[in-house]
């Protein structure tokens, strides 16, 4: 039985443990008041829950080891004990008194009302007892709650501090002495300036005190120095801890040691720059003095000898290709450097009929269809979406073994997604290399490519939120299928 519980919503609960048949009868016609709660069972006194024990001389000798037991287990809290003594003076307080000493009666009862008394009088005695307890109880919730944050604090894996109103420091938990250098002896009294690297200027340590003295909290990056002279970052929270009238008694700061994600987040930046910078190599130079090779190529079809002629046409093919790839690599990079990824309202039906467009120009040796009509769909994409069928009409095309590729585009609409099927003749994909082919790095079937096209469509698909796969075509080839959301 839990002594120590609180009943803040209910009345006190009074237990009468007397043997008198008067003092029962005082007790039942002046505490039925409304006010208590009068505890009327048989359970012991170490089972029952009760605020306040009221005896007589008779129920103190007889349940006096069960109410030093319950007053026990109630510690630290108090479980106070009133004796209604119906004698004369206080001669029961003498070193043995019908059985009950001294050391007994005072550890056992808290206040003694000698009968005859005043209604009153008997309920002032009872409202003190009671507001004893209650003090008692809520010093104890404090305690608890001191005890926990405590345990929590400690237990941190963030840096906290606590400090008076002139910053002087008057704890920090075990992580902040992990992270700074200092032990709690050595940093206790001192003030945070001594964490000052000379990074952070003046203004900042002044707007920092105006936000926290004006009751406000206060969020910032600062760079620190350890006690052995190391430098770093923290990112910390200093929130004061206000009265009920709003003044400022102490600062609480929790700071997180951000040291290794500023480190990371500088060298991502670096290759940000330098991949900035190979995006517009390839987007510009080399695509250039591809498209110039091309340009060649074509004008010597009319002047090489027919035996150079199949030579010639493996280097278009290749440079066409290259051509392709640096497309694809553009593209990619366009999706490594975005910060953050919107997406938009993209109409699929004009993205389609605009990359089967271009893929029948630069391709006229294959056989692309487009099944229409096709359903008016927006979905859910950006800029980039037809790449995704730029990469799956030319990944159809090249890697096809026929002599005359074969391709056909369907569009199907289901419950809230649209699904385009890009079915090929080609040698198709075996199983086995289904669930990775559009890994990074992946190939189809005796290609000779990267895999970065299909890569690419994978990358682009999970952004907008749609699904990719692969399948068998019938009789021969390989089906791509593009799941997007539409757009609402």
């Amino acid at each position: 039985m839990d002594h120590n519980s609180t009943q803040t919503d209910e009345p006190a609960v009074i237990y009468p443990l007397v043997s008198n048949v008067g003092n029962e009868r005082v007790l039942e016609d002046w505490l039925d008041d409304g006010a208590y709660t009068v505890y009327r069972g048989e359970r012991p006194v170490t089972d029952a829950e009760f605020d306040l024990c009221i005896v007589d001389e008779p129920g103190l000798r007889r349940h006096r080891a069960d109410i030093a037991e319950a007053r026990s287990d109630a510690k630290p809290v108090l479980l106070p004990v009133l004796l209604l003594y119906s004698g004369q003076g206080e001669d029961f307080l003498g070193d043995d008194h019908d059985g009950i000493e001294r050391a007994v009666l005072e550890s056992t009862v808290d206040e003694i009302v000698s009968l005859p008394t005043r209604q009153a009088e008997l309920e002032w005695r009872i409202r003190t007892l009671l507001r004893l307890r209650d003090r008692s109880l809520e010093l104890q919730r404090r305690t608890d709650e001191l005890r926990q944050f405590r345990e929590a604090a400690d237990a941190s894996g963030h840096a906290i501090y606590i400090t008076d109103t002139d910053g002087t420091i008057e704890y920090v938990n075990p992580t902040f002495e992990e992270i700074t250098g200092y032990s709690r002896e050595e940093i206790v009294g001192e003030t945070p300036a001594v964490l000052q690297s000379g990074e952070c200027d003046g203004e900042l340590y002044e707007e920092l005190w105006e936000t926290l003295l004006a009751g406000e909290k206060w969020n910032h990056e600062m760079v620190d120095e350890t006690k052995a002279g190391e430098r770093v970052v923290l990112e910390q929270t200093i929130s004061p801890v206000v009265t009920e009238d709003g003044a400022v008694k102490k600062f609480v700061a929790v700071a997180q040691d951000i040291t290794d994600r500023k480190r990371y987040e500088k060298r991502l930046e670096s290759q940000r720059d330098d991949l900035e910078l190979l995006n517009q190599v390839v987007r510009h130079d080399i695509r250039n003095d591809l498209q110039l090779v091309k340009g060649y190529a074509d004008m010597l079809k009319e002047s090489v000898t027919e035996e150079a002629y199949g030579d010639l046409e493996t280097v278009r093919e290749a440079v066409e290709n290259a051509i392709d790839l640096t497309g694809s690599a553009r593209d990619l990079a366009d999706v490594m450097l975005q910060s953050d990824s919107e997406t938009t309202t993209v109409d699929l039906g004009s993205t389609l009929q605009q990359q089967v467009r271009e893929l029948r120009a630069e391709h006229p040796n294959a056989e692309i269809r487009l099944e229409e009509p096709l359903p008016e769909t927006a979905v859910t994409a950006d800029s980039m979406l037809g790449s995704v069928f730029r990469n799956l009409l030319n990944n159809a095309i090249q890697h096809n073994d026929k002599d005359t590729p074969e391709v056909a585009v369907a569009v199907g609409r289901e419950d809230g997604s649209v699904r385009v099927r890009v079915a090929d003749n080609g040698p198709g994909v075996p199983d086995g290399q289904k669930a990775e082919i559009f890994g990074k790095g992946e190939k189809g079937l005796d290609s000779a490519g990267t895999g970065i096209g299909l890569y690419l469509v994978q990358s682009l698909v999970d952004s907008y939120g749609g699904d990719t796969r692969v399948e068998d075509n019938d009789p021969t080839g390989a089906v791509f299928v593009v799941t997007l959301p539409v757009a609402e």
